[in-house]
């Protein structure tokens, strides 16, 4: 996505009332732009198209910002038109930040409906994994952003227990190696998908520690794991691990740091972001503030 003026678009939430409000019975989603320098967030740059559904995934890829499949509940703005019905959906919207007209399109539908996939873009095509039962569509597809086009990708072979829901709601991107890593929890294997060869390969066929807060970086995944009764986050630093998925061994980690704020449970939204130069950032939401370490 395209920074103009150090300002990059994403959805930003101050309170219930003010950006995020129910037309009806309808969920209505308001974005804004985040100044990287002064921290000001513009006024509304684009409200989401009542089509668009909840718990869809958004990705963003080149100058766009794209949201991926979703829950319907059956209301009167399905685009499937099954009012009354609670369904997944595999409709595409997306909105253009380099474009004057500001508002959302919609994109070709993927193969499959799905519900928070997840999805990975590079700068001309979007990855996206799980989130749908196997008689219901393909694993895997991707977006060809220039041809406008989904194609299936092949599915992993593994042991045929495998269910394609229990594929990682995360799955990271290792540019490196031109790989994407997804786990599932059906046999505890870690996969990995290359895109240039667009085949499959298990990296671990038997790693019974995950966590959908992690990221990479080289060849270690660091991860932060939800500890037995939401302990509150400075005590559950214990369960940041890091995980060298070449040597298949856990690596010791330590702390050279406290947290400064009020500790959030792990339920509180808390995401992991490798900053560069050996820095990782925790950051989560309370009380509607944006908070870090």
């Amino acid at each position: 996505m395209r920074r103009a003026n150090n300002q990059s678009c994403r959805p930003e939430k101050r309170d219930f009332g003010d950006h995020q409000r129910y037309e009806g019975n309808i969920y209505r989603v308001e974005w804004h732009t985040l100044n990287l320098q002064s921290g000001e967030i513009s006024e509304t740059l684009s409200t989401m198209p009542l089509e668009a559904r909840l718990y869809g995934t958004a990705v963003a890829c080149g100058n766009r910002v794209y949201v991926l499949g979703g829950l319907c509940l059956g209301d009167p703005f399905c685009p499937d038109k099954k009012i009354g019905h609670a369904h997944d959906h595999n409709s595409v919207f997306y909105f253009d930040c380099g474009s004057l007209d500001r508002k959302w399109k919609q994109a070709p539908p993927m193969l499959a409906t799905r519900f928070s996939p997840a999805a990975v873009a590079t700068p001309r095509k979007i990855y996206v994994f799980g989130s749908t039962p196997e008689k219901a569509g393909p694993l895997a597809e991707v977006f060809n952003v220039e041809l406008n086009r989904w194609d299936k990708l092949p599915d992993p072979l593994v042991a045929s227990d495998l269910c394609f829901q229990s594929a990682s709601r995360v799955v990271l991107f290792q540019s490196s190696r031109s790989q994407i890593l997804v786990y599932f929890g059906s046999d505890y294997s870690l996969q990995a998908f290359n895109l240039i060869s667009e085949s499959w390969e298990c990296l671990d066929p038997s790693l019974r520690h995950w966590s959908d807060v992690s990221v990479i970086v080289g060849d270690v995944i660091y991860s932060l794991y939800e500890p037995p009764d939401c302990e509150l986050f400075t005590e559950f630093r214990k369960y940041f691990g890091a995980y060298h998925f070449v040597h298949k061994k856990w690596l010791d980690v330590k702390w050279l740091c406290k947290s400064p704020v009020p500790a959030p449970t792990i339920s509180c939204g808390i995401k992991l972001f490798h900053l560069g130069k050996g820095l990782m950032c925790f950051a989560w939401y309370s009380s509607n503030f944006l908070q870090y370490i």
